[in-house]
């Protein structure tokens, strides 16, 4: 990474770290250390990615992410028996999310990013037929405990968006989250090495 940045020119990188293991070259590079503090609300919105704003459509790995990110959210892990009919569902309704809120954004408009409680909305009005819908019934009940979260349905924090095209480097300092819930200290984890992907 140091070979890269110290060669490349206009080489970027994001790094997770545990105790400011990278302070030093943050320091040096004048990049950014995040850490997670429970009173700075500042969320890390897993829908945004680059480019959004200017009306560009997510990638697959990205709706993927999302995918992940709520199925984690809901408790349903890979091993459950019932996983790809949820990770279907979320894939559908998140597809539809995107379409709408990109359709907002673009050339002369303000950045809109879809937030949890876009999908929420999505989700309850969006039709399923036979055991679909008693598996969104049940997602519904084990995500909207998530709706209005500070942390997890909020559009990105301003002070994680580049706006300073000399920033190169930025660290997000995971050991931080340990003053947070398992829940949330597990979004929030994933959701900064979704960033990274």
């Amino acid at each position: 990474m140091k070979d890269i940045l110290g060669s490349v020119e206009h080489a970027t990188a994001i790094a997770m770290d545990f105790g400011e293991t990278y302070g030093p070259l943050v320091e040096v590079l004048g990049g950014r250390q995040f850490r997670f503090v429970p009173d700075e609300k500042k969320a890390l919105n897993i829908w945004s990615y680059p480019n959004l704003e200017k009306g560009i459509e997510p990638s697959e790995s990205q709706i993927a992410l999302v995918v992940g990110d709520l199925l984690l959210n809901a408790g349903i892990r890979s091993d459950h028996t019932d996983y790809s009919f949820y990770s279907a569902i979320c894939e559908d309704v998140v597809k539809v999310v995107y379409d709408n809120v990109i359709a907002q954004n673009g050339e002369g408009q303000e950045r809109r990013e879809p937030i949890h409680s876009d999908f929420l909305d999505q989700l309850e009005t969006y039709h399923f037929q036979g055991l679909a819908a008693e598996f969104k019934e049940r997602l519904i009940q084990l995500l909207k405990r998530y709706r209005h979260h500070p942390w997890l349905d909020a559009p990105t924090h301003p002070d994680y968006l580049k706006e300073d095209k000399d920033l190169r480097f930025d660290v997000f300092e995971l050991d931080s989250l340990e003053q947070f819930q398992p829940e949330l200290q597990a979004s929030l984890a994933y959701r900064v090495a979704a960033r990274i992907i």
